[in-house]
């Protein structure tokens, strides 16, 4: 049973090397820090190992290897950004056409108020015009038509 907890805390032992070569590679110093977490469980194994504390020692292969599980899951994802070159693309076409929607919608919000204003100007001009240059109009007409009536008796008769 000793020599599997040995060879055990040997293999984690260099794995627990190897990915933390690989988080410094990557710069991932905030999973460098977990990974202490992970060294000091190791050091427990060491230390029940040396004490022949066998059934410890086993639970604690179990929490490194967990441990070490984790972190490279958590370095995986951190792997994979949902944003790629690709997608990022897809969503500038979309952004230029929703911001030229809203270009559109402000434009005819502005020339829908433009006619509005414009007619409601009419309306007010309309309503504010006097009926008399009107009558002022039919009585000079009728003036008009009364000389041309004289002139024409007058030339007859």
């Amino acid at each position: 049973m000793r020599d599997y907890l040995i060879s055990e805390f040997e293999k984690l032992t260099e794995k627990i090397n190897q990915l933390k070569q690989d988080l410094r590679n990557e710069n991932k110093v905030s999973l460098i820090e977990e990974l202490k977490t992970c060294e000091q469980i190791l050091s427990r194994l060491e230390s029940n190992i040396e004490k022949e504390e066998f059934i410890n020692a086993n639970s604690n292969v179990k929490e490194t290897e967990d441990c070490i599980q984790d972190i490279e899951d958590k370095s995986s994802k951190l792997k994979k950004l949902p944003f790629t070159e690709i997608q990022m693309a897809g969503y500038w076409v979309w952004i230029i056409t929703w911001a030229l929607i809203l270009i559109l919608i402000a434009i005819l919000i502005t020339v829908i108020w433009f006619l509005y204003k414009k007619l409601n100007i009419l309306t007010f001009v309309k309503r504010k015009q006097p009926e008399s240059p009107r009558k002022i109009e039919t009585t000079r007409e009728k003036e008009f038509i009364e000389d041309k009536l004289k002139r024409i008796k007058e030339n007859l008769g």
